[in-house]
């Protein structure tokens, strides 16, 4: 929990670096009051005959911080069926999974379901007052990109982009801004495509792609103006029902953090209905390695497949 403690220091809470000791009004990141959502994931597996293995995994969001409230904000109350799940550390730090490991299952339809109690809230960055210069960004970014991906590299279009940007007096948050309405205006959202969505001459040609190829372009569009980023996955709560088959769940989403002078890690939504830096108690934040769940099977002849899997994701709000 946050407490103010009458010394100007700097907290991490969100991934925003607060000032201990400021007022509510004075904090850059304004949360709302927390949310206490009823999740239900449940994944339905179609296992074929000769099956001699099955293992599910299900993510299990990870818990954040967020100034002025108890926290951290997570998961409660976790039920599992079956029953027989364990909790299992993701490659991802700090990333846990609730996974089932099935010797021999019935060939038909089983069902594997986790239902949790999930503490978010609403958190949105504050532009208002804030003076964040180019010369604040660091001409080295390595130490702060260390252990994460690599961004995509911009192409040309995107370089000129941003420079015209920077040509216009955009400041680093302007700058942001500005690129969010590029993707909006330039990459449809359109969840049918079949490029990967780190194909980045794939998507600007098609000029199309779901959230997470809008990620990748935006994460170019960082990269040319040389500010950390790095991508974030997890879930939209929005009870979307069977929403999809094999590896596909209409509720995971994904969207990104830029770091930027004197704030730290700021969450962004690359493509938004409205301000950027808004984000929704029910995007939640998933170990990026796994982000939904991971289903595999292995039969008697020691092949391994991916079984046909459909996921339902039932949201309530209890408080």
């Amino acid at each position: 929990m946050w407490r103010s403690t009458g010394v100007r220091g700097l907290v991490l809470a969100l991934g925003v670096a607060i000032a201990v000791g400021a007022s509510a009004d004075d904090e850059p990141v304004r949360v709302g009051k927390p949310h206490v959502l009823r999740v239900t994931h449940t994944t339905r597996v179609r296992v074929d005959p000769g099956t001699a293995r099955l293992q599910v995994w299900h993510a299990k969001p990870l818990p954040r911080v967020w100034p002025g409230l108890a926290g951290p904000l997570g998961v409660t109350k976790a039920t599992l069926a079956p029953p027989e799940a364990r909790e299992l550390a993701t490659r991802s730090e700090g990333g846990i999974a609730w996974g089932w490991d099935v010797a021999a299952p019935p060939a038909g339809e089983v069902d594997f379901s986790s239902t949790f109690d999930m503490r978010s809230a609403d958190r949105e960055l504050r532009t208002s007052g804030l003076a964040i210069r180019w010369a604040d960004v660091p001409q080295d970014t390595t130490a702060l990109m260390k252990g994460l991906p690599a961004l995509p590299r911009a192409n040309a279009r995107m370089r000129e982009v941003v420079a015209k940007l920077k040509d216009k007096g955009k400041d680093p948050i302007e700058t942001l801004v500005a690129c969010c309405q590029w993707v909006n205006g330039n990459i449809a959202y359109t969840p049918g495509v079949t490029y990967a969505t780190d194909d980045l001459d794939a998507i600007c040609t098609g000029r199309g792609g779901h959230c997470g190829h809008r990620a990748t372009v935006y994460l170019a569009l960082c990269e040319a103006a040389g500010l950390p980023a790095r991508r974030v996955a997890g879930y939209a709560l929005l009870n979307h029902p069977r929403s999809g088959t094999g590896a596909d769940d209409g509720n995971r989403h994904v969207w990104v953090q830029v770091h930027l002078p004197t704030l730290g890690w700021v969450e962004v939504e690359p493509a938004p209905h409205g301000s950027p830096f808004a984000i929704s108690h029910r995007f939640v934040m998933c170990p990026f390695d796994l982000q939904a769940r991971f289903v595999s099977a292995v039969s008697e002849s020691g092949a391994r497949s991916s079984p046909v899997a459909a996921d339902t994701l039932h949201v309530v709000e209890v408080k």
